[in-house]
């Protein structure tokens, strides 16, 4: 199973080292993916792996000032991991996701109501074994109702 925490990195600040709060603060908040899925490119005609279609969970914080905790637990795990990032918008419609270990992901991301939606290209690494492999990815995350 691959390990989708490793892969993704989470926002880098702006150029004075502060996040865009004004920008960011729309995707503020607790979000829950009903749908992360991501098609290996190179074999772009395979079926689809569904992280939550399989029975894992991918939780997504997102704080005011840009900072984010993903939270993924696997198919068949009792156990979650997290990564801590910073974010921020890039363009009119692009998340750029930075956790300070290698170069950010930017992700295209639409947000309709409490419905946010990620895609893009990013690296994935096998839990355990293997090669990381390079996925178009597609998530669906859902904005959790204010405790």
């Amino acid at each position: 199973m691959l390990l989708c925490t490793a892969a993704l990195a989470l926002g880098a600040c702006g150029d004075d080292g502060t996040a865009p709060v004004e920008v960011i603060a729309a995707l503020e908040g607790s979000w829950r993916a009903t749908r992360f899925a991501w098609t290996r490119v190179d074999d772009p005609e395979a079926e689809p792996v569904d992280l939550i279609a399989l029975g894992g969970e991918m939780l997504l914080d997102i704080e005011p000032d840009g900072q984010i905790r993903m939270t993924t637990r696997e198919v068949g795990s009792s156990a979650s991991e997290s990564v801590l990032g910073q974010g921020r918008i890039v363009g009119a419609s692009r998340l750029e996701l930075d956790t300070g270990g290698g170069a950010p992901v930017t992700l295209d991301y639409t947000l309709a109501g409490n419905v946010l939606r990620l895609g893009g290209r990013l690296t994935l690494r096998p839990a355990g074994v293997g090669e990381p492999q390079d996925v178009d990815l597609e998530a669906v995350l859902i904005r959790a109702p204010d405790a």
